[in-house]
């Protein structure tokens, strides 16, 4: 985006701040004082627009692609530290050891893999509960590139009373009836623009573990300022 584009929506938008609180000032708007929520409003409308322009055109601004790829066991033998799968040794692991890995040992949890760009300070994050239990994935991947492999977010299951589970969704989702559970993936590329991929883990008896990975959407996050991490 042509970064004059975003200047102007700015300047637009504080002039509209400013000449609402103008008028209210100085009892223009005394009258007629139902006025100064659209004026606002056009002010906010024009603060977002701003903010979802403001991408730099600059071409190191490149775009990460993080995929949800399935829900699996997380490696025992293999230790992940600064977006690599290491070996007891201090190799760094291949991608075909790491999925011997997988499928031999571990807790279950989201694996991920990154088709773009670097993908900086990766989290996960699920909003639904299943009877007591929220659910919860644990850690933060500083960073992953797409020659990095493969990263892991174990599944937990935490309850109010403090109790939890290390794994067990399949059997919960089961016996609650659940069939798919949001799960939304917060990262950001080199230059701080923030992006998200929306998946769901679906109840599926025909895949591995019983649970499969589907509705896969990419996009920009333009509301992670608000949120808390």
């Amino acid at each position: 985006m042509n970064p004059k584009v975003a200047i102007a929506v700015a300047l637009g938008t504080i002039f509209a701040g400013l000449g609402t609180a103008t008028l209210i000032g100085t009892g223009k708007l005394a009258a007629y004082p139902y006025l100064a929520i659209p004026f606002y409003g056009v002010a906010a409308v024009l603060f977002f627009v701003a903010y979802a322009v403001r991408t730099p055109s600059s071409p190191t601004a490149y775009k990460p692609c993080v995929i949800p790829l399935r829900y699996d066991s997380a490696p025992q033998n293999l230790k992940f530290d600064k977006g690599h799968w290491f070996k007891r040794d201090g190799a760094i692991a291949s991608a075909n050891e790491l999925h011997a890995e997988v499928n031999q040992y571990g807790h279950k949890g989201l694996v991920i893999l990154n088709e773009g760009e670097a993908a900086h300070e990766i989290v996960a994050r699920c909003s639904k509960k299943i009877g007591k239990y929220s659910v919860t994935l644990d850690g933060k991947l500083s960073r992953l590139t797409r020659d990095d492999g493969y990263g892991f977010f174990p599944v937990f299951l935490h309850s109010s009373d403090g109790s939890g589970l290390l794994g067990g969704l399949f059997e919960e989702m089961r016996s609650h009836h659940v069939t798919s559970v949001p799960i939304v993936l917060f990262y950001r590329n080199n230059r701080g623009v923030n992006y998200k991929t929306n998946c769901r883990i679906y109840r599926d008896v025909r895949a591995s573990g019983g649970l499969t990975i589907g509705d896969v959407r990419h996009g920009r996050d333009f509301v992670r300022f608000l949120r808390r991490e």
